[in-house]
């Protein structure tokens, strides 16, 4: 079901950002390499989370947070070649369970989509 809610605000922050009214670091700060990227990829999976349902979603982009042109082109990202060589372990608590490319029409094309499961590692004090 769609949380409308969560997806409108997430679509305004988005339009807002295309249009130069709000900046990438005031989405998700300044430790970024590339903040634009960063801040559409965060805005693309809340998105995507809202329109699903899915809790674990992330979203890759291309350059400068700008939508891959067509499948083939995601399919030949970086992102995509070490999801499908390694695998590819997003954190130390996330582990990829899958992952696709997906047009998404919110940003005008094609991203890598990938779905996650959070894993409780056990440590131990010795």
């Amino acid at each position: 079901m769609i949380d409308f809610r969560k997806y409108h605000q997430a679509h305004e922050m988005l339009i807002n950002l295309q249009r130069g009214l709000l900046s990438a670091e005031s989405i998700v700060g300044n430790d970024f390499s590339d903040p634009r990227r960063s801040a559409v990829s965060y805005l693309a999976s809340k998105i995507l989370r809202a329109k699903s349902g899915e809790a674990n979603l992330s979203v890759f982009l291309g350059r400068h947070g700008q939508p891959f042109f067509s499948q083939e082109s995601a399919e030949r990202s970086k992102p995509y070649r070490l999801l499908k060589r390694d695998g590819l372990v997003l954190s130390n608590m996330a582990v990829v369970k899958s992952f696709d490319v997906q047009f998404i029409m919110e940003i005008g094309g094609f991203a890598v989509v990938v779905k996650y499961d959070n894993e409780q590692k056990s440590w131990d004090a010795a």
